[in-house]
């Protein structure tokens, strides 16, 4: 299994959630996008 990150941000982001990550193994591909929450 194969972990591409996409972006990665930080704890202390406010506006922008680069926080996605590709798995890839021999069965196809997996996409994650964990955005944050803003109800700060």
């Amino acid at each position: 299994m194969e972990l591409t990150m996409l972006g990665t941000g930080h704890a202390g982001v406010t506006e922008y959630y680069n926080t996605c990550f590709l798995l890839h193994d021999e069965n196809g591909y997996l996409l994650t996008d964990a955005g944050g929450e803003t109800g700060f």
